[in-house]
């Protein structure tokens, strides 16, 4: 017979050590996914059967219009935050931004366990040696108006700009919007894809 596939966004509640023993083979998207699935089914035994298959994204998606992939320095002076020339596409203009402002930001679900909050208190406290720099906020999530009221609370939201929720080609253009991408913790899978697409 075929073989059948099937994935799951989260561990099983019920007998996970059953679902364990019942699949011939189990496939993660990282070692940390691996390890919790194992805590999670009770399982003391090897990790034979088990296998990872990295997090990746696909680069040439975040390749500026303009150049291939052979093109790009190796410094990633042509992707960075500022400068870069005409040809690196990104969303300064339309959310304000000059391209001589020091832009930090995050790119990722807004969520209690992202630590959102914990950025925007840092931030506040850098605005005290930097005050011209600025903060982006990408993503969507039902706490999302928590971390706006922190904002307003610490009296910072003329700093901080909301960009919204970017899929397809304006991701890429939300990293290159940034100076530097602010990474907080690993993702519900442990692949920080984030991070892959920012170095990207």
């Amino acid at each position: 017979p075929p073989a059948i596939v099937h994935s799951v966004e989260q561990l099983p509640h019920r007998k996970p050590g059953f679902f364990f023993r019942s699949a011939k083979a189990l496939i993660f998207p990282s070692d940390y996914a691996r390890t919790r699935f194992l805590g999670a089914a009770g399982e003391t035994r090897d990790s034979s059967g088990t296998f990872v298959l990295p997090g990746r994204v696909d680069t040439l998606a975040f390749v500026p219009s303009g150049f291939s992939e052979g093109d790009l320095p190796a410094d990633g002076s042509a992707e960075s935050g500022q400068g870069g020339g005409a040809n690196r596409e990104n969303l300064r203009p339309e959310l304000g931004f000059s391209e001589s402002d020091l832009v930090f930001g995050i790119v990722a679900r807004i969520k209690e366990e992202r630590r959102h909050q914990l950025l925007i208190r840092a931030f506040a406290r850098a605005l005290k040696q930097l005050p011209e720099a600025k903060l982006c906020i990408f993503g969507r999530g039902k706490h999302a108006p928590v971390i706006r009221n922190l904002i307003d609370e610490l009296g910072i939201s003329k700093s901080v700009v909301w960009g919204g929720y970017r899929t397809g080609s304006d991701l890429p253009k939300a990293y290159r919007t940034l100076s530097a991408k602010v990474w907080l913790v690993q993702g519900n899978d442990g692949t920080s894809r984030a991070v892959l697409e920012a170095m990207a």
